[in-house]
């Protein structure tokens, strides 16, 4: 039978820390109290202590990556209207001129890539018409 690895939540090792900082209990009375190794809380409580600074860090770091995020989220929305408005062009497009759009050698996109953007069977990218 094999076991499973437990996982706590983040509120679950907060408690645990702040009774172990607050040293009413021990050690070994916490872990018969929460089935934990005392290795395991050794190791909460100084990666706590060691983030705890983070805690009173101005706003404006906070701020700036949420202000970056908004950036990443208006570039998205504008790659999606792009995206749309190419399928449309690409839709009246006829077989012939899509083909003809394919790069054979691109760096980034493989041909199987291409046709599928461009709604084309990669086998008739191939085909050489007759007479």
């Amino acid at each position: 039978m094999k076991l499973s690895r437990r996982t706590f939540s983040a509120s679950f090792k907060l408690k645990v820390v702040l009774k172990a900082l607050k040293e009413q209990s021990t050690l070994q009375e916490l872990f018969t109290k929460y089935k934990i190794q005392a290795q395991q809380i050794t190791t909460w409580k100084s990666e706590f202590l060691k983030d705890a600074s983070s805690v009173f860090d101005s706003k404006s770091a906070k701020d700036k990556i949420d202000s970056n995020g908004e950036l990443l989220y208006n570039k998205i929305g504008d790659m999606h209207f792009y995206i749309d408005f190419l399928k449309k062009v690409i839709w009246r497009m006829s077989t012939t001129e899509k083909r003809q759009k394919v790069v054979k050698s691109h760096p980034r996109l493989s041909l199987d890539e291409h046709c599928n953007l461009l709604t084309i069977h990669r086998s008739g990218n191939y085909y050489k018409r007759q007479g």
